[in-house]
């Protein structure tokens, strides 16, 4: 008399929704989120800056000893072309690097700790050094430009 099957059981809960474990989650835990992604970016974003100058230089060694093996007279500024766009792109990055990384600075004062989660980097440790050396890096891509500049005005 009181038995139910199953099956008529589980179509009653057919029309429910979902426990609350399988909800969407809150804007706040999704601001959260998107905050804890930026943390790596500022090491990101220097070690493209190093690559893209060094890439850079490599291009303008190459292009410097096709100038001089062809034996033709070429125009200096056209040859150093290569290295001032990699300068101008190392130096962007470094500056944005700066402040790829504000929401989960500002993520970790909210939460009043130096480290939110276990995999991202710790503020004081990690960021706080890389934003430092990233400002010694930007002083170092403009005196590196500017004797860029007096080098191929040396050559023209």
């Amino acid at each position: 008399l009181g038995r139910r099957s199953s099956t008529s059981l589980a179509a009653v809960f057919d029309g429910f929704p979902p426990p609350m474990d399988y909800a969407p989650e809150s804007t706040d835990e999704a601001l959260i989120r998107a905050q804890e992604r930026t943390a790596s970016r500022t090491r990101t974003l220097l070690v493209v800056a190093r690559l893209c100058f060094v890439f850079s230089h490599g291009v303008l060694a190459i292009a410097a000893s096709a100038a001089l093996a062809s034996g033709i007279e070429t125009r200096w500024w056209t040859v150093f072309t290569p290295v001032w766009l990699g300068d101008g792109l190392s130096f962007v990055l470094c500056v944005t690097s700066w402040f790829v990384s504000c929401p989960y600075i500002q993520l970790c004062l909210a939460e009043r700790q130096a480290r939110v989660g276990d995999q991202n980097p710790s503020i004081l440790t990690e960021l706080l050094p890389d934003i430092v050396w990233a400002i010694f890096g930007l002083i170092f891509v403009c005196l590196s430009f500017a004797g860029e500049v007096m080098l191929c005005g040396f050559l023209e």
